[in-house]
């Protein structure tokens, strides 16, 4: 007798018998008709013995079809179930970025509808943050609809809004505020909020949607997200955090102020907006360190070329009286040393490197 002959409650028991889901489902696979009469047994398998964890292999995957016939079974829609042996699709190229890990598509097989940025814990995490961090929405959205909390974390502390906002996904951003996910939260009570996240990649789209659900872009902050945007050069953020009302004096833990970011970065875009938003182009830090010696020290030519043309002082000094020419001459930086001399700078015998 064949194996799919046998009767369906013999089979239903061989499948309750065996030791692995992996056995389960190569059964699942002989046949058809094996399918359809064993693959509820693999799903309550999972659900039993491997705490459901097959929800995070449907979130990377965006398999809402696997999504919603697990929580019919009564999977947990918020397990944190380790998810090790699971494996990423195809489609993913990764490559590591502090504690999160970062999927850009690379879709070799055309396949429509895999997500530009992927945004992937690398510790457990529950489904929706997952599926959040792929952008997959429509994944999110059932998760939502049966039960998922809208912040739960796993072990790395990312709530599903924060890994949507790393990854730039806008829909899923506003579904979930729409769900009422805290856009104040920082992972493990630090770090960086989901404003700050957007604004550190540039998703200025994703920036707008929560500065209008009411984040605030001057909540107290290690990193503010003004002085991130000033940091990366993203001067379109910049903007636009300063349209909502962010402090442009604010300053890092580090003391360091947007447009002083933005000249170490030669981000010249940023410093010219910020001047223009009225930031002082004779700004200095607690060195007494002026925008730019900033810009000399660290050879950020754009920059001194924008500043000595908006008329900085060429020969201001710093507490230890380093004028920008010495800055230039200890790093033997030739173009900007001529650049400054063409502009009046001088050297006074202490200039001396």
């Amino acid at each position: 007798m064949k194996l799919n002959q046998l009767p369906q409650e013999l089979l239903l028991q061989i499948a309750e018998d065996l030791q692995s889901q992996q056995d389960i489902n190569i059964l699942c696979q002989v046949s058809r008709d094996l399918y359809h009469i064993l693959n509820r047994q693999l799903y309550l398998y999972n659900i039993r013995y491997h705490n459901s964890n097959l929800l995070q292999w449907a979130a990377l995957h965006g398999s809402v079809g696997v999504v919603q016939t697990a929580l019919n079974y009564n999977a947990d829609v918020n397990t944190t179930a380790p998810i090790s042996g699971t494996k990423l699709p195809n489609r993913f190229a990764s490559q590591f970025c502090r504690d999160l890990r970062f999927e850009l598509q690379r879709d070799l097989s055309n396949k429509a509808g895999g997500p530009l940025q992927f945004s992937l814990a690398r510790g457990a995490a529950p489904p929706l943050a997952l599926a959040a961090g792929a952008g997959y929405k429509d994944v999110a959205r059932c998760l939502l609809q049966n039960g998922a909390t809208a912040d739960r974390t796993g072990v790395t502390g990312m709530t599903p809004l924060m890994m949507a906002a790393q990854g730039g996904h806008t829909d899923v951003v506003e579904l979930l505020l729409q769900n009422g996910a805290d856009f104040s939260l920082r992972r493990h009570g630090q770090s960086r909020t989901a404003l700050e996240l957007a604004a550190e990649q540039g998703h200025a789209s994703v920036l707008e949607i929560l500065l209008q659900y009411g984040a605030d872009p001057n909540q107290p902050s290690a990193d503010p997200a003004l002085t991130i945007a000033a940091d990366k050069g993203h001067v379109h953020v910049v903007q636009m955090l300063l349209d909502y009302g962010a402090n442009i004096q604010v300053k890092s833990s580090s003391g360091m102020t947007a447009l002083i970011n933005a000249t170490d970065g030669d981000h010249v875009d940023v410093v010219r907006l910020l001047l223009q938003r009225g930031q002082d182009l004779e700004s200095d830090d607690f060195q007494g360190v002026t925008l730019l010696m900033h810009a000399v020290r660290l050879g950020a030519v754009k920059v001194s070329k924008l500043l000595l043309h908006l008329g900085a002082e060429v020969n201001g000094t710093d507490e230890n009286s380093r004028t920008p020419l010495w800055w230039a001459v200890d790093r033997r930086d030739m173009d900007i040393i001529h650049m400054l001399i063409e502009n009046g700078a001088h050297r006074a015998p202490e200039d001396s490197a």
